[in-house]
C-alpha cells in the first residue's frame, strides 16, 4: 500500500537526482508553487525544486506509488507564471493520476504499478531527444 510523500520527502528525492545530474537544488525552496499557482505544502500530487545556477528543474511524485522522479529538464527554472499550456495539462494530469490512486482506482493502481516497474529497469540517464524548447 503506498502513501502520500512530504516536502522533506520529496526534496531529499531531488537531491539525490540533482547529484545524479552533476547538480544540487537550491537551498531555498525555490519552486514554491505549482502549475495552479499554490503554494507547496505536505501532501501535494508533486513537488517541483530548481537547481542552481538555472540548471533546470526536477518534478518529485507526491505518492509513492509512482515514480520517484516524474521528469526533469537541465536548463531554466520552473516558473508557475509562465508556463506552456501543454506542460499545464502534463501537471495536471499526474494531479489525476495521484488522485485516483488515493481513491483506491485499481485499472490506475495496476497501471502505475506496471510503470514504475518498468522505471525501476532503467539504470542509464537519457540525454535530450528533442532540441526544441517550451514557449520558443
Amino acid at each position: 500500500m503506498g502513501s502520500p510523500r512530504n516536502l522533506k520527502q520529496a526534496k531529499l528525492i531531488a537531491g539525490n537526482a540533482a547529484k545524479q545530474q552533476g547538480a544540487s537544488i537550491a537551498d531555498r525552496q525555490a519552486a514554491r508553487t505549482r502549475a495552479n499557482g499554490q503554494t507547496q505544502t505536505d501532501d501535494q500530487p508533486y513537488y517541483i525544486f530548481n537547481k542552481v545556477d538555472n540548471r533546470g528543474f526536477i518534478i518529485v511524485s507526491g505518492d509513492d506509488r509512482m515514480p520517484d522522479v516524474l521528469g526533469y529538464t537541465d536548463s531554466g527554472s520552473f516558473d508557475a507564471a509562465n508556463l506552456p499550456d501543454g506542460f499545464k495539462f502534463m501537471l495536471e494530469a499526474y494531479a489525476k493520476t495521484v488522485e485516483e490512486l488515493q481513491d483506491g482506482n485499481d485499472a490506475v493502481i495496476k497501471a502505475v504499478a506496471q510503470l514504475k516497474n518498468r522505471t525501476r529497469a532503467v539504470t542509464e540517464a537519457i540525454g535530450p531527444l528533442m532540441k526544441s524548447k517550451w514557449s520558443q
